[in-house]
């Protein structure tokens, strides 16, 4: 009897300790639940920041680094161009990529034009300081390029006026020797004095002509003016010897095969001779090429200003 009540004594507490768990069980299940509600919202809400951060980027950012990339093609193609230019030697293949190149200065300037109208609607992508060195930059390619091509178009024309005469120079040159060789068989057999002065406008023509080759084949400004004085010594040379050659043989002006390549020779030297128009034209092709670094740089800098501005913009 004892042990039937001690049962009945302990049912209520299993009970109450079925209810607990259960209890228990709900809220674990409730917090759970909360966890993954919690997770779920802040998903979402980051998810929608990405979204935002990703359609600005699509919007905006992505369309100034494109603009921008466009852009450094411009004038990375513009400075190819120039270094093409500075080849050529024809007028018509020169003003086709002058065209080519108004063409890309064009394009540049309105790619300048949408760069700035994306930058104001990112806010800080372009401060100030950048959109005047930019400005800067551009407007200083382009008086390189203008100068540039500005250059070449006479050194076209200089090199025709030069090709016409350099023939005829070369050629006196040559002749002189030759002719005043063959002339002083005549006079100076019994004349040590005029045999040797022949011998010297002989020799000075010859160093003359080589002197003159060196002269043409030169690319270095201080090379050519080198040769030139060397030309000038020649030339002094052989205007001395003959002095001394017709002070005994005045007759030698009667032979046209002589004075003719002589006055050539003459012309040639002369401040607008075929000489100094050499020098002339290597003085500006030395500018050019000064020019053409100038601007190398100069494209260098804007497509570094411009990857500073899309770094900018897509952070």
């Amino acid at each position: 009897m004892d042990q039937l009540d001690g049962l009945f004594m302990k049912t209520p507490d299993k009970g109450k300790r079925a209810i607990s768990l259960i209890h228990s069980l709900s809220a674990i299940f409730l917090t759970i639940i909360l966890i993954f509600v919690g997770v779920s919202v802040l998903s979402t809400n980051g998810l929608n920041q990405v979204k935002q951060q990703f359609d600005n980027l699509s919007e905006k950012a992505l369309p100034l680094s494109l603009n921008n990339a466009a852009l450094t093609q411009d004038v990375l193609e513009q400075v190819k161009l120039l270094n093409y230019g500075t080849q050529l030697e024809s007028t018509d293949e020169l003003e086709q990529t002058r065209q080519r190149i108004t063409q890309l200065v064009e394009q540049s300037n309105q790619k300048i034009e949408n760069l700035f109208a994306i930058a104001s609607e990112l806010g800080n992508a372009v401060t100030p300081e950048q959109r005047e060195l930019l400005g800067q930059k551009i407007v200083e390619l382009q008086r390189s390029t203008q100068a540039i091509l500005a250059f070449q178009s006479q050194i076209l024309a200089m090199s025709a006026g030069i090709d016409k005469e350099v023939a005829g120079f070369r050629y006196a040159i040559s002749t002189l020797g030759q002719e005043m060789n063959r002339i002083s068989l005549l006079f100076t057999q019994n004349n040590p004095s005029s045999a040797d002065a022949a011998t010297r406008v002989v020799t000075a023509a010859s160093s003359l002509e080589s002197a003159f080759l060196m002269l043409m084949m030169q690319t270095d400004l201080n090379k050519a003016n080198g040769e030139y004085r060397q030309m000038r010594n020649r030339y002094a040379s052989i205007n001395l010897a003959y002095d001394q050659f017709e002070e005994w043989h005045p007759e030698i002006s009667e032979f046209p095969s002589f004075t003719a390549p002589y006055d050539m020779v003459k012309t040639g030297f002369k401040q607008d001779g075929v000489v100094r128009q050499i020098i002339a034209r290597l003085e500006i092709a030395t500018k050019q090429r000064e020019e053409l670094a100038k601007a190398a740089v100069l494209a260098n800098q804007t497509t570094q200003i411009l990857s500073a501005i899309s770094t900018t913009a897509e952070g």
